[in-house]
């Protein structure tokens, strides 16, 4: 004998779902990418314009001499 009352909400949550995979993808090529270049024998580090380094492997520390945390923290090159 009683009303019975329902109320409820849908969410399309599609386009959250696909920015989350591609969110996942980026990082795993990100990752890859990051890891080829450290394990690489061959010299190579990333600057920015204004002459900090963001990116160097121990190929590139080995051939100018500085640890990486040098190279990083350093502004003057």
């Amino acid at each position: 004998g009683r009303p019975a009352y329902m109320t409820g909400m849908c969410l399309d949550v599609t386009d959250r779902r696909r920015a989350e995979n591609d969110l996942r993808a980026a990082r795993r090529r990100e990752n890859f990418l990051a890891r080829a270049i450290d394990e690489s024998t061959q010299p190579f580090g990333v600057a920015l314009p204004d002459g900090r380094f963001v990116m160097v492997n121990q190929a590139y520390c080995a051939l100018v001499g500085y640890s990486e945390a040098e190279l990083k923290a350093d502004t003057s090159w």
